[in-house]
């Protein structure tokens, strides 16, 4: 069963508060969710799969901004 992002929440938020006390003050890093999870394999997995699909959306949108707009840019003379 597909977890959405809204599971997130629900899931990890114990391991959120822990993760306010061993980091950084006010300042939650990925670095220290991973720490946290890293031997209950079902979150792991789950962590990674969002850390995978983040990167991914971002390169997406990279790739249709540089299209869209740089066009334009090119045009304009500017770039």
């Amino acid at each position: 069963m597909e977890l959405g992002y809204s599971c997130f929440n629900s899931i990890f938020f114990p391991q959120t508060h822990q993760a306010m006390e061993i980091g950084r003050t006010g300042r939650v890093q990925v670095e220290d969710i991973i720490f946290l999870v890293r031997k209950d394999p079902r979150k792991y997995a789950r962590v990674r799969d969002l850390l995978t699909m983040n990167e991914e959306l971002k390169k997406a949108r990279k790739a249709f901004d540089e299209v869209k707009y740089g066009g334009i840019r090119n045009w304009a003379g500017t770039g």
